[in-house]
């Protein structure tokens, strides 16, 4: 027997979801946990590959190896074409996706109890057409490697829609937000309540629309502004009239780039630089992220400091891992202030959105919100605001989008 699913491949988070007796359930993929961080460690002694928060602990205790995460937002881009150094080989970026959605694969197998060879993934909506639809078609082509034989894509939002119906009480038009780790994406639907005995799916789809921002550019954006400064960012060199090169930093606050820095060449640079530094230490610093690799648990730090700002005024981001005692304070300001570009790109995308289902604000019913960076204040207060008389809704931020997935694939294939 072969079942169908949905996968929800997401640039911080997996889920896995499949239809049970009372609905759509979402697959256990790590212990208990049914969300799995899209994280990879390949583990130098053994070449061992962990995964999710295994693949995370062995990092950050200091395992000999490779850690790697957002691959997802590596697809579609120039990135693809690359190869990256896996201990003593050379791997295209295709295969370590590949190696992680065959792992997701394997364990929705182990708690079906038989094959998965058919499967809805979430389309690519991020802004740019031809990036996303190569996104796409990549992602399709790994999935049919990993023995996926039927592959059929559904809109993030409205998968999202689809969980969301079985809560609704009366028809109306919905907007459907959900802002992810590497993408926001968005939908207005016109929904009606679903009952026992009717196909899951929308009434009517008036727009989809997204943007290739999310979660991860957020990290980004806090960590130049709060963290980089104490490794350099921004500091004088004392020849020129020049400062430490800015790119440096750019990529030490990406997750898909940071390790890209560990080479031999960009490390005798980082020396040099050191040498012309006004504030040598500073610099220093940045060479013992470089040396010990450490760009990961940075990121780790200010991603826990965002998440704890969403409940709390300050939060601290700690970096004992580069130096002890070494931390800084985070406020919502400061959150707000070094995240304002992105989210105002987001928050034009919901607007755009509504514009082209032929809408005004005041037309839409009910706003449904989904996705983990759905919780930052700023966001939340945006649309508390933009939609006063709407319902608002806030779904499973990590699971509705899997659960509503489950559901397509039992429309497309039971």
């Amino acid at each position: 027997m072969t079942f169908y699913c949905g996968v929800d491949f997401g640039t911080s988070n997996s889920t896995v979801a499949a239809i049970g007796k009372d609905g759509p359930l979402l697959v256990p993929l790590e212990d208990s946990y049914t969300t799995i961080p899209t994280v990879l460690f390949f583990r130098d002694d053994d070449n061992k590959i962990l995964y999710g928060r295994t693949a995370i602990a062995e990092y950050v205790g200091g395992g000999e190896g490779r850690h790697m995460r957002a691959l997802k937002s590596i697809l579609g881009t120039e990135l693809m074409h690359e190869r990256t150094r896996l201990a003593r080989t050379s791997v295209a970026f295709a295969d370590v996706i590949g190696v992680f959605i065959r792992q997701l694969k394997q364990r929705m197998e182990a708690f079906l109890g038989g094959a998965v060879d058919q499967v809805v993934p979430v389309h690519f909506v991020g802004g740019d057409a031809e990036g996303d639809a190569r996104a796409q078609d990549e992602l399709e082509a790994i999935a049919r490697r990993q023995g996926f034989r039927r592959v059929e894509f559904q809109f993030e939002p409205i998968a999202a829609a689809m969980a969301y119906q079985s809560q609704m009480q009366s028809r109306g038009i919905a907007l459907i937000i959900d802002a992810g780790g590497g993408t926001s994406d968005f939908s207005v639907v016109e929904l009606k309540p679903v009952r026992p005995d009717d196909s899951p799916g929308s009434d009517r789809i008036l727009a989809n629309h997204g943007v290739r921002i999310g979660g991860t550019d957020f990290d980004a954006s806090l960590a130049r502004r709060t963290v980089m400064p104490l490794l350099g960012y921004q500091s004088a060199l004392t020849r020129g009239g020049t400062v430490m090169p800015s790119w440096i930093y750019g990529e030490l606050s990406a997750w898909r780039k940071v390790n890209f820095l560990y080479t031999h060449r960009i490390m005798t640079m980082v020396r040099e630089l050191k040498e012309l530094a006004s504030e040598p230490r500073l610099v220093d610093r940045l060479l013992r992220v470089l040396q010990a690799r450490l760009g990961h648990a940075i990121l780790m730090s200010v991603e826990e400091a965002k998440i704890a700002l969403t409940t709390s005024g300050t939060a601290a981001c700690r970096l004992d891992a580069v130096e002890e005692g070494l931390a800084v304070a985070i406020s919502t300001a400061d959150l707000a202030a070094a995240i304002s570009h992105d989210l105002q790109s987001i928050l034009a995308g919901i607007a755009e959105t509504v514009r082209m289902a032929g809408l005004r604000f005041d037309q839409i019913d009910k706003v449904f919100t989904t996705g983990g960076s759905t919780a930052i204040p700023m966001m939340k207060t945006w649309i508390e605001a933009s939609f006063p008389h709407a319902e608002t809704v806030e779904g499973d931020r990590f699971g509705s989008v899997g659960k509503g997935l489950a559901l397509d694939a039992q429309r497309r294939f039971a």
